[in-house]
């Protein structure tokens, strides 16, 4: 139902109820309708186009499906829902999740608890994605002998007591992989489609152009980055958080969507880490001095991005 004036569509757009209708002296033709659009259904979410010629999703989205079916998303429970509204341009945030290479400078904690090094990436025709290997410490970090508060934390959330756990740091992400087998067997969750390095690590899926997936084998955590409809310098950060429960098990209630402004609630410390530092990311590009990003090999799914953008805007052959 429309909200102005309440007019009334059926589910499939068409016309339904036009209130006062015998006093539209032109006549109000069933063409007043909603306007159709393609869409289709993958991972249980929803997908939609607004381009009448889009070419099907399962064609847009190429091996994604083959990729992350195993993790089950139409088997998942959505559990947050949140907007804030960023100051920086969405791009500038695209960027930003998609290397590992930030890690040392803005997340410092978790070099206690993932490989920022050893990561595999891959580019495929529009889409990337890189393999964060979590459970481990990063070669960066200087004590490479000792369990690390973050580790133990990670021992400790899996049901694995970090004080009589007798191996080192090495040896704590095949600890977790085990323990998590144990568990989903104990509690009825079938796991048995996901690798081992599935079931610790953080399998990160940029979905062109705007679509981030940071899939574990407990959950999924998207997000989405919108252009803002009138300020380059800004955008929105959709935020969904999604987690999979034993079967026979109660749902979650469905979240309550809400909005905010940049800085007006916590979500958690890594994000919070990121959104402080991009407003200023977008000031530095916005200077008179910025004359282009200069980027590593570990930050060419950046590139990668940028250049797919660029095809389509300009064409492959430009």
């Amino acid at each position: 139902q429309c909200a102005y004036h309440f007019f009334e569509f059926n589910l499939d757009g068409s016309k339904k109820f036009v209130p006062d209708e015998d006093t539209f002296t032109q006549g109000v033709p069933q063409e007043t309708a909603l306007i159709e659009v393609p869409t289709d259904v993958w991972g249980g979410w929803v997908w939609f186009n607004m381009n009448p010629e889009a070419e099907p999703l399962m064609e847009f989205l190429g091996e994604i499906p083959e990729h992350l079916d195993p993790y089950h998303f139409d088997q998942q429970y959505f559990v947050q829902d949140v907007t804030i509204e960023w100051d920086c341009n969405w791009k500038t945030s695209v960027d930003a999740f998609n290397e590992v290479y930030h890690v040392q400078g803005i997340h410092p904690q978790i070099l206690e608890n993932i490989d920022d090094i050893h990561v595999q990436i891959d580019l495929y025709e529009r889409h990337n994605r890189y393999l964060v290997p979590f459970g481990l410490l990063s070669p960066r970090y200087p004590n490479q002998e000792e369990l690390t508060r973050a580790l133990k934390e990670m021992l400790q959330a899996a049901g694995i007591d970090p004080e009589t756990f007798k191996g080192g740091p090495a040896d704590v992400r095949p600890a977790l992989q085990a323990q998590v087998k144990k568990h989903a067997a104990d509690h009825g969750v079938d796991l048995s489609d996901l690798n081992d390095d599935q079931l610790s690590d953080d399998y990160h899926y940029y979905i062109f152009p705007n679509i981030t997936l940071n899939t574990h084998h407990s959950g999924v955590m998207l997000f989405r980055q919108r252009p803002h409809a009138t300020d380059p310098n800004k955008m929105y950060y959709d935020l969904q958080n999604y987690v999979r429960i034993p079967e026979g098990s109660d749902p979650p209630p469905r979240p309550v969507h809400t909005t905010h402004k940049h800085g007006e609630i916590s979500l958690g410390l890594g994000l919070d880490q990121d959104s402080y530092n991009l407003p200023r990311v977008q000031k530095g590009m916005n200077s008179r001095s910025f004359k282009g990003l200069l980027i590593n090999y570990r930050e060419r799914r950046i590139r990668h991005m940028h250049k797919v953008i660029d095809d389509y805007l300009e064409g492959p052959d430009r």
